[in-house]
């Protein structure tokens, strides 16, 4: 069965989430662990997700179904597939992001000579 694009939404901001906490956490001796309450929580107050918390706990049940995911003991986990997987997605998406930060660091009118403006 083929997961959603929310599902793999949700399975990019988990492994988003723990590369971050690596990188702070790393050279401390300290690893991050995320329950799914907690998971769920950030997603909504980072407005990352919009939906109910039951959609939410839904799509991190089919993660677990596909073994994108693991959880035991409270906690989620990546699985080796979920880490390839999130890792596929960045490599996909980079070019993207980095036109975005490309565009934002660019001095208005630098390459256009002319510019023209508009009435809205």
């Amino acid at each position: 069965m083929p997961l959603r694009t929310q599902t793999w939404l949700v399975l990019f901001a988990l492994g988003a989430y723990y590369d971050h906490m690596d990188k702070v956490l790393q050279g401390k001796g300290l690893s991050i662990a995320i329950s799914k309450v907690s998971f769920i929580h950030f997603l909504k107050e980072a407005g990352l997700a919009k939906k109910g918390n039951r959609a939410l706990y839904q799509n991190l049940e089919s993660l677990e179904k596909g073994r994108y995911i693991t959880y035991d003991g409270q906690v989620l986990h990546l699985t080796k597939r979920g880490r390839e997987k999130v890792k596929k997605m960045q490599g996909q998406m980079q070019p993207y992001l980095d036109i975005f930060s490309t565009v934002s660091k660019l001095p208005p009118g630098k390459y256009i000579r002319k510019g023209q403006t508009v009435f809205v």
